[in-house]
């Protein structure tokens, strides 16, 4: 008999669970309890998908803006809460600084996939979970490319004089005009 509380406690879990356990697929009961997809059990090691998701914080009259600022703390909420729903315990969702694609923040990156998604709201959150972090379908209307990082507020800077900045806000041809 366990002589400490601790290995007392563990023996006792243990054994109920092994005598509540009956399979179905090689599966224990009490585990299709715990994970209700019982075609992909909890697997250690490298989860199959990663969701980064961007929550990067500026101040408000930065001119990129920034992914938290438009509602990227509730997207992560969401997408975790939304994975544990559907049972997707090899799927990760990670908080992330910048992602680079400030301008059409909340951004989401999937890996491996090299996929990159940019305004993300809570409207898309099941629809992402359930095509493309459990069935390997990127969403093709979120999809952003190279054109989403390469958008700045100051736009057309390489037009401008040497050493002349624009004001944020305005124009980067009337800004032109009035430097000469």
């Amino acid at each position: 008999a366990p002589t400490d509380v601790r290995s007392a406690t563990v023996g006792a879990c243990a054994a109920r669970a092994v005598s509540a356990a009956r399979p179905l697929h090689g599966v224990p009961a009490f585990a299709l309890m715990l994970f209700p997809k019982e075609t992909e059990m909890a697997r250690t090691g490298m989860p199959r998908r990663f969701a980064f998701v961007c929550l990067n914080e500026r101040a408000a009259e930065h001119p990129r803006g920034s992914c938290a600022g438009r509602g990227a703390a509730s997207v992560f909420d969401a997408l975790r809460e939304e994975t544990g729903r559907q049972g997707l315990t090899d799927v990760k969702v990670v908080a992330a600084g910048c992602l680079e694609a400030c301008m059409v923040g909340p951004v989401v990156y999937i890996a491996p996939d090299d996929v990159w998604y940019g305004g993300v709201t809570l409207e898309d959150v099941p629809a992402l979970v359930t095509e493309h972090l459990d069935g390997g379908r990127p969403i093709e209307p979120l999809r952003i490319g190279r054109e989403e990082f390469e958008l700045s507020p100051l736009a057309g800077r390489d037009q401008l004089p040497l050493g002349v900045i624009p004001p944020v806000g305005t124009d980067t041809a009337s800004s032109s005009e009035v430097s000469e």
